[in-house]
């Protein structure tokens, strides 16, 4: 993970089954120790270079590899609502889109997406939030529940991102 001042901090760690699931239940994410000089607040895991000034953002890895699975668009990940409202992106990235979650008791995610977005746009950014369907799921559902219930197709792809942006540009002109 890096700080938002682009500088490395720790190593966010996901265990996995060999069939792709996560090990340990619950305790199947976990970062390595770092120092008390840095800080995870509003950073980031790179995991593809932001291509043609466009990049993904989402909260959990899991999110962010399906939306790159999915549309063959980079995506970052940010490990959580709280970083994905404060991140730091470098300035290459002009068109963001924010993969959001879907909270269903807590709003927090959808209230972290359109947090990052206004601040995006005040930056002079191009930014769409994308949120998935409610699957029913008690706690809410992010794009992984997607690709893993209802496939590849369920995700929007390159084309759909595209419109959006072209709808968003429509909306602030």
């Amino acid at each position: 993970m890096y700080d938002t001042e682009g500088r490395p901090v720790t190593l966010h760690r996901l265990f996995i089954t060999p069939d792709g699931r996560k090990a340990f239940g619950g305790q199947s994410k976990r970062a390595m120790p770092y120092s008390a000089r840095r800080t995870m607040s509003g950073g980031y895991v790179p995991i593809a270079p932001i291509y043609n000034g466009v990049l993904g953002v989402a909260e959990g890895l899991e999110t962010a590899m399906s939306v790159m699975q999915a549309t063959g668009l980079p995506c970052w990940t940010t490990i959580n609502a709280v970083n994905l409202e404060r991140v730091n992106l470098p300035k290459e990235a002009q068109w963001v889109v924010v993969w959001a979650d879907y909270d269903r008791e807590s709003g927090r995610g959808q209230e972290a997406a359109f947090r990052l977005q206004r601040r995006l746009l005040e930056e002079g950014r191009q930014s769409v939030v994308l949120f998935p369907e409610n699957l029913g799921n008690p706690k809410g559902t992010d794009w992984n529940d997607v690709l893993v219930t209802k496939g590849i197709k369920a995700i929007p792809d390159q084309d759909a991102v595209r419109r959006e942006f072209r709808r968003l540009k429509k909306m602030t002109a």
